[in-house]
């Protein structure tokens, strides 16, 4: 029943191959995300008209919310399912991210981005949950902690030149 061995260890790979993607991409979402806003924070401000105070709001209401629903989050994918937080994360902060850049004003976009925080607390549940869970899958949260890396630093260098494209001062090196 099930086929041979190796063609049960080969589905298994295949499945856990996708699933570290998909994890991998969802974390890196989560990193790019603030990196972006970093970057991009300057311009922002001058384009909707943001004082100094909007622009900790900008980030305080992401990180807020992403600290304060990992234990809530956690409790909820226990009784619902990891796998379908992780699904409803991913829809949440995508659909946040879209509303965000596309803000025409600070209170928008400063609530898309405590709505990104909800889909990001979310989204990395997933991956502390599998990790605590089975130290198997240190390895896993090694290859998804490198895609994340490697896809925040791609986003800062893209970021960089798309501002210095639009001719903006990205940062005074001098």
């Amino acid at each position: 029943h099930g086929g041979s061995p190796n063609h049960r260890h080969g589905f298994a790979a295949s499945i856990a191959a996708t699933i570290s993607s998909n994890v991998g991409f969802g974390v890196s979402l989560v990193i790019m995300d603030a990196t972006i806003v970093n970057v991009s924070l300057p311009v922002v401000m001058a384009d909707l008209g943001l004082d100094g105070a909007d622009a900790q709001w900008l980030n305080a209401s992401y990180a807020l919310m992403f600290a304060a629903l990992l234990l809530t989050v956690g409790r909820f994918g226990d009784l619902h399912g990891r796998r379908k937080v992780f699904a409803t994360g991913m829809v949440v902060f995508m659909a946040s991210s879209v509303v965000a850049g596309s803000s025409t004003n600070g209170t928008m976009l400063i609530t898309a981005r405590l709505v990104q925080g909800i889909g990001a607390a979310m989204i990395v549940l997933w991956l502390l949950s599998r990790v605590l869970q089975n130290n198997v899958l240190l390895a896993l949260a090694g290859l998804v902690a490198l895609l994340a890396f490697v896809g925040g630093a791609v986003t800062i260098l893209v970021a960089l030149c798309l501002l210095a494209g639009a001719g903006h001062v990205v940062a005074d090196l001098g």
